[in-house]
């Protein structure tokens, strides 16, 4: 291959990692809504995955020939398209919401172009950094109604708040709320466990725990109590990874386990106090009776018995689902506030195993090639905080935390990948 040649790949495949890296930035804008196509509404965001498409197929033109790193991610995500297509057209009463379904496909689909432009940790630092900016941007404004608006119970910056005068679109909570774990989870794996190879490229111990405090408080403004269990839990994980590496590693990693427990606990005091003040104390009104909290776990807890009951309902539907569409009629309701049923009952068992193979494949593959324990740790954390979030609402199918977790998940494994093939240490 030419020198010119390899200089414009190179020249694109910047463009493409640019393009990514402002992704997280152009989702804030997510509520504006440019126009309209067959009930699909387009965003910011839908205007730069249509750019970053036409920027890969210039790429594949270029090289001459489908990066290898592609193929099986399209196969395993055609396999899932031609599954429904294939109900659609031959069940019976099985019924397709094709709008919500191609939103659901394009968030998948940032992961193919990581796995395409971003081929270092620089690449997906860009990425992740630009992902904690964001997330700071609505924790911010989440902190400036908080203490300027009265009567508020849940808050998601700029996005949406609840209690007050709300704005014309009200965001799934969920979904913000996951963003700021994600977020916060990442940050908190910097701080504790920097990468020393890369201490100039590395973002200042300051700037990391600024944007991780108000990472912090715009999740516990969202008051997502599935957001808060996830980045807990996945941070317990973290400390228990750390630990593990101490015994083999020594003092340094103790003392980032030890630092770890630290900031989990001014965490949850930070959680506690700022909840204390809003109208609806969602996280302790939970386990109180006759609580507006309350009432909306035993709703979700309604959902669930109802959506397994219709699942395991018909031998034929248990395999290949009823479609959302007809999922969500027969539900009465637009979820059933869990990925996983949501997608076992409108996709079935089938659909389900592909989604998850889509979703855990990822680490699974970085972790078999040993050599990368950063990269296998970041796609740990991003699917442990994905899989969480995942059980009490279906937030991956929305683009902003969708998209990004997606990113992460197949920009690690392409990091990894490329690492391999070049030798390098990862």
């Amino acid at each position: 291959m030419s020198e010119q040649r390899l200089s414009t790949l190179d020249a694109i495949r910047w463009l493409g990692c640019l393009q990514l890296a402002l992704m997280p930035i152009v989702s804030l804008a997510d509520r504006i809504e440019l126009f309209n196509i067959a009930g699909l509404s387009i965003r910011p965001v839908d205007v730069l995955f249509v750019l970053a498409c036409l920027t890969l197929a210039a790429y594949i033109l270029m090289l001459g020939k489908i990066p290898k790193t592609l193929p099986l991610f399209l196969y395993v995500l055609a396999l899932y398209a031609l599954l429904s297509l294939t109900s659609f057209a031959f069940l019976v009463g099985y019924d397709v919401d094709w709008a919500t379904f191609s939103r659901f496909i394009e968030t998948m689909l940032w992961g193919g172009l990581a796995l395409t432009f971003i081929k270092s940790m620089q690449d997906l630092k860009d990425f992740t950094n630009n992902l904690a900016i964001a997330g700071s941007a609505i924790g911010i404004y989440s902190l400036y109604l908080y203490v300027t608006v009265p009567g508020l119970h849940q808050i998601a910056g700029f996005i949406s708040y609840a209690g007050g005068e709300g704005l014309k679109y009200q965001a799934s909570y969920n979904e913000i709320g996951a963003v700021h774990a994600l977020a916060c989870i990442l940050l908190l794996h910097n701080i504790v466990a920097p990468d020393p190879r890369e201490e100039k490229r590395n973002l200042r111990p300051v700037y990391s725990v600024t944007l991780l405090a108000f990472n912090l408080i715009g999740l516990a403004l969202t008051q997502s109590r599935s957001a808060m269990l996830a980045f807990f839990a996945t941070a317990l994980i973290l400390s228990l990874v750390l630990v593990k590496r101490s015994a083999t590693e020594g003092r340094r990693t103790k003392r980032a386990a030890v630092l770890l427990i630290l900031v989990m606990s001014i965490a949850i005091t930070l959680s506690y106090f700022i909840s204390q003040d809003l109208t609806i104390n969602r996280f302790t009104e939970s386990f109180t009776q006759g609580t507006v909290a309350r009432s909306s776990i035993e709703g979700r807890f309604d959902l669930w018995i109802r959506s397994l009951n219709m699942w395991l309902s018909d031998p034929v539907a248990f395999l290949f689902g009823f479609g959302n569409n007809t999922f969500h009629q027969l539900l009465n309701a637009t979820t059933s506030d869990s990925f996983f049923l949501d997608h076992g009952v409108s996709d079935g068992l089938l659909g389900l195993i592909i989604l998850l193979a889509l979703i855990v494949g990822p680490v699974l593959k970085i972790q078999r090639m040993e050599r990368y324990s950063r990269l296998v740790r970041i796609a740990l954390l991003v699917t442990c905080i994905a899989l969480i979030v995942s059980l009490t609402g279906n937030v991956l199918v929305d683009p902003f935390y969708g998209g990004l977790t997606f990113t992460i998940l197949y920009g690690a494994l392409s990091v990894a990948m490329h690492y391999r093939t070049t030798g390098a240490a990862g």
